[in-house]
């Protein structure tokens, strides 16, 4: 195989006409939510093009993490709920532990010689001037256009990358455009950092890992209460979504197996 997969896809026009569409998308979804945020309607559903548009609240905490990162110390779990990037090691800590990492798979970056700022792209008068029901079709049939050459395009993107490390290319200058490896930094084992280098430096440069926090409170290692008394709710912040209403009830069951599954270590626990 050669470029000329990719060289295919921007010649004829696919490429920008992909991200035309994505920026469509983006101006139709704002002036949906404008639309629903006049209608002071937190949910609002278009059963006939299967759209729900909603807004979801996420709580915006402040939060004492050394307090939190003591109590899961105590605990024995420090290393189970936290979280370590291999960038926040120092260089020292990085040398003793690069026997221990896992390569992380790079990707593939591509810049349009001839991109434009959203700003220089033109949304025809004809999408401006839709009222909100055209609006919701028009948005679904183009979300379902813009999802297929997403796909199209992010394995265009990897039989590029599979060419470019066959060739060992880390950049390449095309005619239309410039394509290059971006390395990604290595995983590495939080036990391993906590086994090599101790507690104090998962303190200093882990993260909490908030699914596996959950799930060792649902365990029984660590009270709600405890985490609970060094967190101090400071806002909440609005996020608007809008998706097939099918894909909303995917989300709903993938959230509700969850907490079926926590449901059950908590059950295990005090069995």
């Amino acid at each position: 195989m050669d470029y000329r997969v990719l060289k295919e896809f921007i010649d004829n026009g696919s490429y920008r006409e992909m991200k035309e569409v994505e920026y469509k998308l983006k101006v139709m979804k704002d002036s949906i939510r404008a639309y629903q945020e006049n209608s002071n309607r937190k949910r609002m559903e278009w059963k006939k093009y299967g759209v729900v548009g909603k807004f979801i609240g996420f709580k915006r905490y402040s939060t004492d993490l050394q307090s939190i990162y003591e109590i899961l110390e105590n605990h024995g779990v420090i290393h189970l709920v936290l979280k370590v990037k291999w960038t926040k090691l120092t260089t020292e800590e990085q040398k003793k532990l690069f026997k221990f990492v896992v390569p992380s798979p790079p990707h593939l970056r591509f810049v349009h010689t001839c991109s434009k700022n959203s700003n220089e792209i033109l949304i025809p008068q004809d999408i401006i001037q839709l009222n909100i029901d055209d609006c919701v079709r028009e948005w679904k049939d183009l979300k379902c256009f813009f999802d297929r050459k997403i796909i199209q395009w992010n394995s265009i993107k990897k039989l590029t990358l599979v060419e470019m490390m066959r060739r060992h290319d880390t950049n390449v200058n095309f005619s239309f455009g410039k394509a290059a490896i971006i390395k990604t930094s290595p995983k590495i084992s939080t036990t391993v950092v906590y086994k090599e280098c101790g507690a104090q430096v998962i303190k200093n440069v882990g993260h909490i890992d908030h699914n596996k926090l959950i799930e060792y409170i649902a365990k029984g290692f660590v009270r709600k209460s405890e985490v609970n008394q060094f967190q101090k709710l400071i806002g909440i912040d609005l996020r608007y979504y809008l998706m097939e209403i099918r894909k909303e009830e995917n989300s709903r069951q993938v959230i509700q197996n969850e907490k079926n599954h926590l449901s059950e270590l908590s059950r295990m626990t005090y069995e």
